[in-house]
């Protein structure tokens, strides 16, 4: 018998949690799936849908429904997802060629991945009131073959607020039969009266230690490789496929981040107003994942300052070799006196960006206050 939940990797408590209301029928109308970029988040949904789809069938007619699900050809499953509006291709369904042939290379996709996938151009990807309506629309209709309709959402925190709104009388007066299913990477940008209707559901960073027997069972390769990238995935999946591609490699977000950070310890004016102008002319996509490398560099800062031996700096740290002299010389200016401030000026030029403010601002203001912050540890 297939297990739709086979294949999801380190979530053992929300599969249990999820197979047991299901199989007693008190399973809520709308799960909330919190998740990271590239996570477990979009697995663990379409392997939800698939169990829902596919009850009271026999085992034949399931493979059949869970291989519909998996390429979201099921006419009962309804998928909404952040879309780029161009002539004639207004709604998730207009993409759905183009998102389908990406979910089948890798059902963990990020969002940088559909965007580079739509060939953006500094344009923000959203869900408009328009596929609201669709759904609505979709939504008055009895299910096809199934008991239930399943709203696949992904990304919900793109909605603008007009489809967000529809979208909440859809939650509070809920069509019999329908299941809504979420999966988000920022759920604080998400209304909290919607937030207030759904129940949550934690997707957690994949252990090392699950990490690296998957990598050696699935890719072939030796425990201490797999030990080491494990390590340096920081539970994700996606990062792990990507270290066993190309080494350690630094990514040119990364490479980016340290730059700008190097800039904010200068605190020369001129080479920031220049560097947040260039920045200016990248896509949000990029904008929001160098945020997370800043992110990422702070923290490995941070813990390689309360550690001399190199030997422990190893084990605590994520940083790939080529990128540890510079995270040495951040831990320099980075304490506990001043890393909550950082890290706080960092996620709110992360959710600027999300609303569109100047990213020729955000980032100038940002080192500003980064550099303000290095002077005081210092």
């Amino acid at each position: 018998m297939i297990d739709p939940f086979e294949n999801i990797i380190g979530q053992e408590k929300s599969v249990a949690y999820l197979k047991q209301n299901i199989a007693s029928g008190t399973l809520p109308h709308a799960l909330l799936f919190y998740d990271r970029d590239g996570g477990e988040g979009l697995p663990l949904a379409l392997a939800t849908a698939k169990v829902l789809l596919a009850r009271g069938r026999d085992e034949e007619e399931k493979s059949t429904i869970y291989e519909r699900v998996d390429t979201l050809s099921h006419p009962d499953l309804l998928p909404l997802y952040p879309i780029v509006k161009k002539e004639k291709l207004e709604t998730s369904e207009d993409y759905l060629p183009l998102f389908r042939e990406q979910l089948s290379k890798e059902p963990r996709i990020t969002y940088k991945e559909w965007g580079d996938a739509l060939s953006l151009q500094n344009t923000q990807l959203s869900i408009s009131v328009k596929e609201a309506e669709y759904l609505e629309e979709k939504l008055s209709y009895r299910p096809y073959e199934a008991d239930y309709r399943v709203v696949l959402c992904w990304l919900p925190e793109k909605m603008n607020v007009s489809c967000a709104n529809k979208l909440l009388k859809l939650l509070e007066e809920p069509p019999k039969g329908v299941q809504f299913l979420f999966v988000a990477t920022a759920p604080e940008l998400l209304l909290p009266t919607i937030i207030s209707r759904v129940q949550r559901i934690p997707v957690h960073p994949i252990m090392p230690e699950t990490m690296s027997q998957w990598l050696v069972k699935n890719y072939g390769i030796a425990e201490e490789i797999g030990k080491r990238i494990a390590h340096l995935s920081s539970g994700s999946i996606v990062l792990a496929k990507m270290l066993l591609e190309s080494g350690e490699k630094t990514t040119e977000e990364a490479l980016r981040a340290y730059k700008i950070l190097t800039l904010s310890m200068r605190g020369n004016a001129k080479e920031m107003k220049q560097e947040s102008e260039e920045l200016h002319t990248e896509s949000r996509e990029y904008l929001t994942a160098l945020c997370k490398e800043l992110a990422d560099a702070v923290r490995e800062a941070f813990i390689c300052g309360l550690t001399s031996a190199e030997q422990d700096q190893e084990v605590l740290l994520y940083s790939r070799k080529d990128n540890i002299r510079i995270v040495r010389q951040l831990s320099c200016v980075i304490s506990g006196r001043n890393v909550e401030q950082i890290s706080d000026a960092i996620d709110t030029a992360r959710k600027e960006l999300m609303q569109n403010v100047s990213a020729k601002m955000v980032f100038f203001d940002l080192m500003l206050q980064l550099f303000k912050s290095f002077s005081a540890r210092a």
